[in-house]
């Protein structure tokens, strides 16, 4: 069965003086904007393939097939930034090692 890596995640479980009860320090590394952004771009580069040689078959026009090709990665590679940028505020689904 395949995983997903978490994000770096390490916590370290710290013994407090004061009280009976263990006091947790974590934490994680998330991706950099220009990561993100980089992540994105090649990722809709493939996409970017694929939605124009659809289109080529489809329709037979290549004007028609690089014009929805490039309104489709433009708009999906903003998408793609942004869900990128969210889901790495998000703690859902991440364990400690």
């Amino acid at each position: 069965m395949w995983q997903i890596r978490p994000l770096n995640w390490s916590v370290n479980y710290v013994a407090s003086a004061h009280d009976s009860s263990d006091k947790v320090e974590s934490s994680w590394q998330v991706d950099s904007p220009v990561r993100s952004l980089t992540k994105a771009i090649s990722y809709r580069a493939g996409g970017l393939t694929v939605t124009v040689l659809v289109v080529w078959v489809v329709t037979g026009k290549m004007e028609l097939a690089a014009a929805a090709g490039i309104t489709d990665t433009c708009l999906k590679l903003g998408l793609y930034y942004f869900h990128e940028r969210i889901w790495n505020r998000i703690t859902f689904g991440l364990k400690p090692h």
